[in-house]
């Protein structure tokens, strides 16, 4: 190596002692230049090579400042596959079926009180809902009368219904019309 140095000249022995400072000078500045040696405001841009900083070296204002506007909603994506049935659910209440409406008159038509009225349902119904009406032909005689019970038979199979004169009583004749809602009732 001595006799290598002794053939060149001497600006090629300085050129090479320059190099072998200057890139140990770089691997030194790099080793031992730290946030603590570099001046707050020091490092620009041109400084930091690009695609180096990632946002978690970013405070978090300043990622948040990175967000630009939303979007518009793109459209909407295919129909996704059926899912699997579902678990049976529980047993629903009773229905009904073969809904009609009886009626029912008191006898005679006269001015007789008090009366009474039943109606009966078809053979295999019941009654679910009830009603009547006091008939005195559309005449006056609708005023003085008042209901006073309205039930079910007690087997569920027709309705009673009966009425009276009130205080001041009435000579006009009237009568009862009993009303039985009835239908097939499920168990």
């Amino acid at each position: 190596m001595h006799r290598w140095i002794q053939s060149q000249s001497p600006a090629m022995v300085l050129s090479v002692v320059a190099l072998f400072v200057s890139l140990g000078g770089v691997g030194y500045a790099a080793a031992t230049i730290g946030s603590a040696q570099i001046k707050d405001g020091s490092v620009a841009s041109k400084d930091i090579k690009n695609r180096t900083i990632a946002t978690k070296d970013l405070n978090r204002k300043t990622a948040a400042s990175l967000r630009g506007r939303r979007g518009d909603t793109g459209p909407p994506g295919p129909t996704g596959a059926a899912g699997p049935t579902g678990a049976v659910g529980p047993q629903g209440l009773p229905g009904i079926s073969g809904l009609e409406r009886v009626l029912g008159f008191s006898l005679p038509f006269d001015s007789t009180s008090p009366k009474t009225a039943t109606v009966s349902c078809p053979a295999g119904k019941q009654v679910v809902g009830t009603g009547y009406n006091l008939n005195a032909g559309g005449n006056t005689v609708e005023q003085h009368l008042q209901a006073t019970y309205v039930l079910p038979t007690p087997d569920n199979s027709g309705v009673r219904v009966g009425a009276t004169e009130d205080a001041a009583g009435t000579t006009g004749n009237w009568n009862i019309v009993a009303v039985a809602q009835c239908a097939e009732v499920a168990p």
